[in-house]
């Protein structure tokens, strides 16, 4: 492992609590209100997790890598 790769971390209870918490919203909001098509809204939500993926140490890439890797 070279020292400038993060460790990664579980979510503590509250971290996960919030991102889903925030993501149910941002689906609501996104359907509801903005009436956006729902394959949209999925497929955008998953910049909605980007941030709490970097503070448990995972990569940008990392994440695009899993969601690419989901869509196929």
């Amino acid at each position: 492992m070279s020292t400038t790769e993060k460790i990664k971390q579980k979510p503590s209870l509250p971290c996960a609590l919030a991102t889903l918490i925030i993501l149910i919203l941002y689906i609501i909001v996104g359907l509801t209100v903005f009436k956006m098509p729902v394959i949209t809204v999925l497929f955008f939500s998953w910049l909605v997790l980007v941030p709490f993926a970097l503070k448990l140490g995972f990569s940008a890439k990392e994440v695009e890598g899993a969601v690419y890797d989901m869509v196929k």
